[in-house]
């Protein structure tokens, strides 16, 4: 016998119910410097954010540009398989992501937070960007591919 949703639940692309992140130039925003989120900040085992953030404005990257608020998921989009997720701490509102993530912003009415972290890390979800991924020895995928996930 198998198990059907109940009939008031149905699936929604993340796409949905997830909100637009701001785009900035950090040189134009922050006077000397600013907290930089970078793939390789992300801990793909704890699933946190760690190291010392700390960037001069004069240092910032190109890739810096995704204004995050706290709540916010970070996705990576470079090699998906390894499921570097994390969500954005309080103390890191107005930090700036890679744009190497695709940042969830999940619209409160229609998604908890911590659930969506929680989607993010589960197996379905990794093999369903897996399955998207393009290019061998840089396997990546785009921010659309992400939010086209059903939840």
């Amino acid at each position: 016998m198998t198990k059907s949703f109940p009939s008031t639940w149905r699936m929604v692309k993340l796409g949905y119910i997830t909100l637009p992140v701001e785009r900035i130039n950090p040189a134009e925003q922050y006077i000397d410097t600013f907290n930089y989120i970078d793939i390789s900040a992300v801990d793909n085992m704890s699933k946190r954010i760690v190291g010392n953030l700390e960037r001069k404005v004069t240092d910032a990257p190109s890739r810096a540009r995704q204004l995050v608020s706290s709540n916010d998921v970070l996705v990576s989009t470079v090699r998906p398989a390894l499921n570097a997720v994390a969500a954005v701490p309080a103390d890191l509102a107005n930090a700036v992501a890679s744009t190497g993530f695709c940042v969830l912003r999940p619209q409160i009415s229609a998604l908890l937070p911590d659930y969506l972290f929680h989607f993010v890390t589960t197996g379905p979800f990794v093999l369903s960007l897996v399955s998207r991924q393009q290019g061998g020895a840089y396997p990546a995928v785009t921010d659309d591919d992400v939010r086209s996930v059903s939840i």
